[in-house]
């Protein structure tokens, strides 16, 4: 279960971190982000670029479709991808895109919501207000694992950015690196 974990924070850190830089011919701190956006996170995220590496539904074990549409009967735009034996689905639910990861039986191992600012609950944003005053809240993922439910804030300041994450009353600051010039 540790490294189902392990590999979600992984898994979410390259996502951050690729969204962020992603945007190659500016620096990473130049993203605007206000109240009023519609997401913290960019709206696509890093995936297979290629429509090859998607799975068709055909292929997918019923008794997983099932649980999936148990799950998750509102998703919309769901495609498909093979990570070893096990299957991502990627969908979005209203304005949250989600990536959830199952076992081919159907065993729902993580999910990640990617959210919005009015999606993250005023205890989380208060929480980080009482030691992040000065930052901006550039991107919020929860990660749903085990019967646990991670945040992870990424925050943007003047002069560095942070990485917060938020579990159980407790709050670790993950990653700290400065922005360049």
């Amino acid at each position: 279960m540790k490294k189902n974990f392990k590999s979600a924070i992984s898994i979410i850190f390259f996502i951050i971190l690729f969204a962020v830089s992603s945007k190659a011919q500016q620096p990473a701190y130049v993203q605007v982000v206000s109240k009023s956006s519609p997401q913290l996170f960019p709206g696509n995220f890093p995936s297979k670029n290629s429509d090859e590496d998607l799975v068709s539904i055909e292929k997918i074990n019923a008794k997983l479709l099932d649980r999936f549409n148990k799950n998750f009967s509102h998703a919309t735009n769901v495609k498909w991808e093979r990570l070893g034996d096990n299957y991502l689905a990627i969908f979005s639910i209203n304005e949250t895109n989600i990536r959830s990861l199952f076992n081919k039986n159907g065993k729902l191992l993580y999910r990640i919501d990617y959210c919005s600012e009015n999606q993250v609950p005023s205890y989380i944003i208060n929480w980080i207000k009482n030691d992040y005053d000065d930052y901006l809240r550039t991107h919020a993922a929860k990660v749903c694992e085990d019967n646990r439910e991670i945040w992870i804030i990424q925050l943007s300041g003047q002069v560095y950015n942070k990485i917060v994450r938020l579990e159980d009353g407790e709050m670790d600051e993950v990653l700290n690196y400065q922005r360049a010039n």
